[in-house]
C-alpha cells in the first residue's frame, strides 16, 4: 500500500504534469489563432497591401504580420521539444524573449502611427509618441535582460514534457515587465480618449471612425491580457507565469495587422457622385458607396 509521502509526491508530480499541460495548450491555441485569423485576412492584404506601392507603415505592417510566425514558432519549438540539451534550451529561452519582444514593439509601432494619424499629423505629437515609444520599450529591454542574466536553466523534472525549465526568474521583475506593459496601453487608451473628444467628436470622416474603433478594441484588449498576466504571477503556479503570453502577442499582431486592413479597405472603395437640382440649379453633391462594382482597382 502506497504510503502518504508518495501519496503527497504522486499528487505533486500529477499537479506539475497538468500545469505543463496547461501552459502547452495555451501555446499551441496561439499559434492556431494567428494561422486562423491569417487565412481570413490573406485576400484582403494581397489586394490593400501586396498590389500598391509601400510606405513606412506597409513596412510595419509586414513586420507585424510576419514576424509573429517566426516568434511564436520558436516559442512553441522551445515549449514543447523534449530532447534539447542543457545548454541548447538555454540559449533558445534566450532567444524567445528577445522575439516576443521584437514582435511586440513592431505590433506595438502601428497603434504609435494610428495615434499619429488621429492627431492630424501634429508633429508635437510625433514627438511626444516618439519618446513615449522609445521610453518604454527600452525599459522593457533592461528588464528583460535583468530577468535572463538571473535566470538559470536545469533540466525539467518531468522530461518527457519539456527538456529544460528557466529557473530564478525574478517574480518581482515579471510583475514590473507587465506593469509597465499596462501602463503603456493606458497612456495610448487615454491620448486616444482626448483625441476622440477634442479633434474627432463630430468628424463624418469613415477612416477616422476606423481608426478609432479599431484603435480601441486593440488598447483594450491588450490591457485586459496585461492586467491577466499581473494576476497571474501575482497567485498563479510558477509554471504559469506566461501562459497568457502568447495569447498577448497573438492578439498584438492580429488586431494591429485588422486595423490597417481596414482601413485601406475602406479608402479603396469606390464612391459615386450624387447631384441634388433644384429649378436647374445645383444645390447639394455628395458621394455614396458603390456596392455594385465592389473596390476599385
Amino acid at each position: 500500500m502506497m504510503n502518504a509521502t508518495s501519496a503527497d509526491l504522486l499528487d505533486g508530480y500529477l499537479k506539475a504534469l497538468h500545469d505543463e499541460q496547461v501552459s502547452k495548450w495555451f501555446e499551441v491555441a496561439g499559434i492556431v489563432l494567428l494561422i486562423v485569423d491569417y487565412l481570413q485576412t490573406l485576400s484582403l492584404e494581397v489586394t490593400h497591401v501586396w498590389n500598391r506601392r509601400w510606405k513606412l507603415v506597409d513596412f510595419l505592417y509586414i513586420g507585424c504580420r510576419y514576424f509573429a510566425f517566426v516568434d511564436i514558432s520558436t516559442s512553441i519549438i522551445y515549449r514543447l521539444n523534449t530532447t534539447f540539451p542543457q545548454n541548447v534550451c538555454a540559449t533558445l529561452g534566450f532567444v524567445t524573449n528577445v522575439l516576443y519582444l521584437v514582435g511586440m514593439s513592431l505590433s506595438e509601432s502601428l497603434m504609435f502611427v494610428r495615434l499619429y494619424a488621429l492627431s492630424g499629423r501634429n508633429g508635437a505629437m510625433k514627438r511626444y509618441l516618439i519618446f513615449q515609444y522609445m521610453i518604454f520599450h527600452a525599459l522593457l529591454l533592461i528588464l528583460m535582460i535583468r530577468n535572463l542574466v538571473k535566470a538559470t536553466c536545469t533540466p525539467n523534472v518531468i522530461p518527457f514534457v519539456s527538456a529544460c525549465a528557466a529557473l530564478h526568474k525574478s517574480k518581482f521583475i515579471a510583475i514590473l515587465s507587465w506593469g509597465l506593459i499596462l501602463l503603456n496601453e493606458l497612456i495610448l487608451s487615454l491620448i486616444s480618449l482626448w483625441l476622440g473628444f477634442q479633434e474627432n467628436r463630430d468628424t463624418k470622416n469613415p477612416t477616422v471612425q476606423i481608426l478609432y474603433r479599431d484603435g480601441m478594441y486593440f488598447i483594450a484588449s491588450m490591457t485586459t491580457l496585461s492586467a491577466g498576466n499581473i494576476i497571474v504571477n501575482f497567485v498563479g503556479p510558477s509554471i504559469h507565469k506566461f501562459f497568457l503570453a502568447e495569447i498577448h502577442r497573438v492578439m498584438h499582431t492580429t488586431l494591429s495587422a485588422r486595423m490597417i486592413l481596414h482601413v485601406r479597405e475602406l479608402s479603396q472603395r469606390r464612391l459615386i457622385p450624387q447631384f441634388t437640382v433644384r429649378d436647374g440649379v445645383l444645390i447639394e453633391l455628395s458621394a455614396v458607396e458603390d456596392r455594385t462594382t465592389g473596390t476599385s482597382e
